[in-house]
């Protein structure tokens, strides 16, 4: 979307105006002989027009459509650096954090507020281990939350309870039983948990955390 003050839209739009109109007006009132009928002027003006409304509504559409990025607290390039710079300083288990995919999850009890994760997932070029570092993008004071060679279940939940309102549901899959060719059938159900029971995983989860890092 391109983005200019409204005056320089205004000089815009009156140059483009002008100059075309002065243009025919021009050729066709002054250097033709005998002048051309004032149709000619008209019609260039109509066109000029049209042109113009056709790209206000083609604008409105795409800023109506467009979704805007919404703000965070820190900067996701300064979240990726201190990461990789708290793996590599760290002083129990100091590696190389090789970031290879990198995406910010907006989670949060809907309804409420979301909170911007910053989930970096790579691997420690050292030791070659499985690593995830999760940044909760709104909390300037937030630690980062560090999982070794984690399921992606375990990476799901931590970025679900690092969210400013944790959502109340967990979502479980389970394998029933296995298709006539030998696949397992996996069935998936959602619970809901209360406050309390929130409370009590995010203190397991942090307790987990502790104990890796």
């Amino acid at each position: 979307m391109i983005k200019l003050r409204p005056i320089i839209w205004f000089i815009i739009i009156l140059i483009s105006f002008l100059v075309p109109l002065g243009i025919v007006l021009l050729i066709t009132r002054i250097i033709l002989e005998p002048p051309a009928t004032w149709w000619w002027f008209f019609t260039f003006l109509i066109v000029i027009c049209t042109g113009w409304l056709v790209f206000g509504l083609i604008m409105l559409i795409l800023r109506l459509t467009q979704a805007e990025e919404p703000s965070v607290k820190i900067d996701p390039k300064n979240a990726k650096l201190r990461a990789i710079h708290e793996r590599k300083h760290d002083l129990d288990n100091p590696d190389n954090f090789i970031v290879e995919e990198q995406t910010i999850n907006r989670v949060g009890e809907s309804g409420k507020p979301r909170t911007p994760i910053l989930h970096l997932s790579g691997r420690g070029s050292e030791m070659n281990q499985r690593l995830d570092a999760i940044i909760n993008l709104d909390n300037v004071k937030s630690e980062t939350s560090w999982l070794v060679n984690a399921t992606k279940a375990k990476v799901d939940e931590t970025i679900r309870l690092m969210a400013e309102n944790p959502t109340s549901e967990i979502t479980e899959k389970t394998v029933a039983g296995v298709d006539a060719f030998g696949r397992p059938v996996m069935t998936t159900t959602t619970k809901k948990v209360t406050q309390a029971e929130q409370d009590k995983l995010k203190e397991k989860e942090e307790a987990d955390i502790a104990n890796v890092v």
